[in-house]
């Protein structure tokens, strides 16, 4: 066996799921990745950001501007994906499914 292996059996890891979405303490958190096409810089990013993780149940907001694209973690027993988009959209930005 590993000591990778040893490691996680030490732990009582059993087995990962690399799913899209995970359970924690606090309930289930969701990961959704939206194309956002008028993101141009940094500073959209940061307003994005800013607007999306002052809303209850949103972890964690991850941009790429390049890319044009956000990820977003979330509860969604307490914000649903709409809410997201909507947040988005108050601020002037298009939020699309990627």
């Amino acid at each position: 066996m590993s000591r990778f292996a040893d490691l996680l059996n030490t732990l009582g890891i059993r087995r990962v799921d690399l799913g899209r979405e995970e359970v924690t303490g606090t309930g289930v958190l969701a990961d959704r990745e939206f194309l956002v096409p008028n993101m141009v810089c940094e500073g959209c990013a940061e307003k994005i950001a800013g607007a999306l993780t002052s809303m209850p149940g949103v972890r964690d907001v991850r941009s790429k501007v390049p890319q044009k694209r956000i990820r977003v973690r979330y509860e969604p027993g307490k914000v649903r994906e709409q809410q997201l988009k909507d947040a988005l959209s108050g601020i002037g930005f298009t939020a699309l499914d990627a």
